[in-house]
């Protein structure tokens, strides 16, 4: 269709070149003779006459028009070069024709339909493993095996305790420039305050030393009663967690019992439902043949029309392809022909290019009369001089950037100093705190204090633990009792 558009616009072109071109031409010559024929003094007078109205007596009321030049005609525009196209590849056969891909896979999702009828008709007459009730011996071994497993990792005795965090081991902290600074302003602060301190003692002072040591005193005092009431609550929790042990294990008995009868109703359940799931299959695979008939005869019915209109096709497809040949032709001939005409026209047309080149001079203005105005090798100068005084300045800066760093490089050397110094000696206060601790420990432990209210709780716990073993005895052997009745039954079996 492209082609077809293409070789009817070169034709119209083609024609109207023709046509028009030489009337131009004798409408020119004409009108070239036409004034040369006038003379020169009655020139002006015949243009005056062509723009001025007659007027006649006799025919008054009647309206004529101006007699003024007529328009000369609009040449003609000179035709733009048409690119020589290539010949155009034929459509393929395959464009109009079904793949053989489609009756391929016709063909495959056929057998795979008679496949899966065959493979149905099968899996009717089976019957169905998931209705036997009967279990086999591997089941009950694998669920010993996960019960003692169970049983296993209930450990009721077991201390569940969680260690205390370290708070001795010291954490470690990045000595970043700010965390040095800040430390040391920190001991900074402490100096002075003990330098105050001193002053004010030689100003005549007292010391508080009588008033700390009674409140270590009584701080321990307090620790101890303290300590005695966290095992008080210790005792209790614990004697709550066996009290809700034995709850629990009455509930999981009840739980048991209450799952034997309901396992025994779901299997009278379960048999009922087989028995009304065979009649519905029964019921479903006689409405499944009549459709699949139905189905057959539809099938049928349409690869008949389908069959008829591909034959249609193929005969409309033929005449129109002839037709586009026989039609292809007389345009390619023509096409032929009015080329050749436009050739000789482009070799009457053509005209030589001229080149006018100058060369550049780096040196020269360009001439616009601006104050600013420069050339390019002065621009290229100053932008040289540009560049060394900002090298000028990035290396003052630098200066001055690595002056502020050994500034700050030795500020921060001293507070490490001072910081070590500081860390030595409350290293050696702690050291002498903690021998102290356990000194005073060593004769605190000969004189313990004994509470009645604890060895009441300590025995209530005792008679309590005792209880709940030997309930756990008893639910043991109730496990194996259970899986037994099932191995009698598959041995009946």
């Amino acid at each position: 269709m492209l082609l077809l558009l293409v070789v009817v616009v070169v034709v119209v072109v083609v024609v109207v070149v023709i046509v028009v071109v030489p009337g131009l031409k004798d409408i020119s010559n004409h009108d070239h003779l036409q004034l040369d024929a006038l003379p020169n003094a009655n020139h002006s007078e015949s243009v005056v006459g062509a723009f001025t109205c007659h007027r006649n007596d006799s025919q008054s009321g009647v309206v004529k028009p101006f007699n003024l030049t007529k328009p000369a005609f609009r040449k003609v525009p000179i035709p733009q070069p048409i690119p020589k196209l290539g010949k155009a590849k034929p459509v393929p056969k395959t464009l109009y024709e079904e793949p053989s891909e489609f009756k391929t896979l016709y063909s495959i999702k056929k057998n795979n339909k008679v496949l899966a009828e065959e493979h149905l008709k099968e899996l009717a007459n089976l019957e169905l493993k998931c209705a036997d009730p009967t279990l086999k011996e591997k089941t009950y071994l694998k669920l010993r095996e996960i019960e003692n497993e169970r049983n296993k990792l209930l450990q009721f005795n077991k201390k569940k305790c969680i260690s205390m965090p370290n708070f001795e081991t010291p954490t470690p902290i990045k000595m970043t420039k700010a965390a040095v600074l800040r430390e040391g302003k920190v001991h900074l602060n402490e100096e002075e305050a003990e330098l105050k301190w001193l002053e004010e003692l030689e100003k005549g002072g007292k010391e508080d030393r009588q008033f700390v040591k009674w409140q270590s005193t009584m701080k321990e005092q307090d620790m101890k009663q303290s300590m005695l009431e966290l095992e008080k609550l210790r005792l209790k929790s614990k004697i709550i967690r066996e009290d809700a042990i034995l709850a629990k294990e009455k509930l999981q008995e009840e739980n048991r019992r209450t799952v034997l009868q309901l396992k025994q109703e779901t299997e009278e359940m379960l048999q009922d439902y087989l028995q009304q799931q065979l009649e519905e299959e029964q019921q479903s695979k006689k409405v499944v043949q009549e459709i699949a008939e139905g189905q057959k005869m539809a099938k049928d019915a349409k690869k008949k029309v389908h069959e008829q209109k591909k034959k249609i096709v193929q005969d409309v497809q033929r005449g129109k392809q002839e037709l586009n040949a026989a039609a292809l032709e007389n345009a390619t001939i023509e096409m032929q022909k009015r080329l050749e005409i436009i050739d000789r026209i482009r070799v009457l047309t053509a005209t030589q290019q001229c080149h006018n080149t100058k060369l550049f001079d780096t040196t020269e203005t360009s001439g616009s009369g601006l104050l600013g105005e420069m050339s390019l090798a002065e621009l290229q100068e100053r932008l040289a001089v540009m560049r060394r005084w900002e090298q000028e300045d990035q290396e003052k800066k630098r200066y001055e950037i690595l002056l502020s760093k050994q500034a700050s490089q030795e500020l921060i050397s001293d507070t490490l100093d001072v910081i070590l110094k500081h860390r030595n000696e409350k290293s050696q206060m702690t050291s002498l705190r903690r021998q102290k601790q356990k000194e005073a420990i060593k004769e605190d432990s000969h004189s313990k204090i004994y509470d009645d209210e604890i060895n009441v709780l300590q025995r209530l716990l005792e008679e309590k633990r005792s209880r709940r073993l030997k309930c756990m005895q008893p639910s043991s052997k109730q496990i194996s009792r259970k899986i037994s009745p099932h191995k009698q039954r598959t041995e009946s079996g």
